[in-house]
């Protein structure tokens, strides 16, 4: 089965999409979008000692796809004195630094006047000190990046389908064999207020009777037969649209059939296929409303 993954960049995202759409051959279809960049406008803020190597320093990280649209200086380098009262050095530097930004540095402390001891704790004065802080420049840069997407093509479903009609069951075949243990037939597959949530077993013994893998195994013509029968059903007559798809992994094929109806409700009905031996295939389809 036919897969492929594109990337395309341009100067916006409806731009990349449809660049992305004139890139997809005729029999592949896209099946997802990942969006790598937006292409909007971004900002970025640094700090350095000074305003020019600030710039520098931001836009040495910049790749060259990168557009500078715009340069802001927001504060200059500055140095200042605060003075702060304490009875040990360790303290009034602790209580500077809850009063300045993250970026500044304490370059020096002194210790400009003695406090006092007290009597028992009387009349006890914390010291007074001086301390040397430097705030760095501070800038703002903003930029864009051109929009960049990654696509998903695989084949239509009924391209898939039609292969299957033509006796081509590499879909199927394909599937890498599970073990018998496998959870999907000891785990509820929904049990979130549908209408109806079983186990692979528990669908083909809606009754409670007695039942094992063994027994409920097809061959790849019956497979075949059930998987195009399910794709063929028609729409119901009154549901307002009938939309189709299919995913496919490593060890199941999903067919997927969803309504939409007047009253805005959902009817989901997929059709699951696992190969549990060479030629050997078990299904079960969940409706969920």
């Amino acid at each position: 089965m036919a897969e492929q993954i594109i990337e395309v960049e341009a100067y916006s995202l409806e731009e990349a999409r449809k660049k992305a759409e004139s890139q997809v051959p005729k029999d592949l279809q896209i099946v997802s979008e990942e969006i790598l960049s937006d292409g909007k406008p971004k900002s970025i803020k640094g700090t350095a000692d000074t305003v020019e190597a600030a710039f520098e320093e931001i836009e040495s990280k910049f790749s060259s796809d990168i557009e500078i649209i715009g340069r802001k200086q927001l504060n200059a380098p500055d140095k200042k004195a605060i003075m702060s009262e304490a009875f040990d050095k360790e303290t009034a530097v602790a209580q500077v630094r809850r009063s300045i930004s993250s970026h500044a540095r304490i370059m020096g402390i002194a210790l400009k006047e003695m406090g006092k001891k007290g009597f028992f704790g009387r009349g006890k004065k914390p010291d007074l000190y001086e301390i040397q802080v430097f705030e760095p420049a501070s800038v703002e840069i903003n930029y864009k990046t051109k929009a960049k997407i990654r696509v998903k093509l695989r084949e239509p479903p009924e391209l898939l389908l039609q292969k299957l009609e033509n006796k081509d069951y590499r879909v199927l075949t394909s599937l890498k064999i599970i073990e018998k243990s496998d959870p999907r037939f000891s785990q509820k597959l929904y049990d979130k207020g549908h209408d109806l949530y079983l186990t692979p077993l528990e669908f083909r013994n809606p009754y409670g009777s007695s039942g094992s893998l063994d027994e409920q195994q097809e061959d790849l013509q019956s497979t075949v037969q059930e998987t195009l029968t399910f794709w063929k059903k028609p729409k119901l007559s009154y549901s307002l649209n009938l939309e189709k798809k299919y995913e496919l992994e490593h060890d199941e094929f999903r067919l997927y059939r969803i309504e939409r109806f007047r009253d805005f409700s959902v009817s989901e009905e997929v059709l699951y296929v696992v190969q549990v031996g060479e030629g050997l295939f078990f299904s079960w389809i969940h409706r969920a409303r």
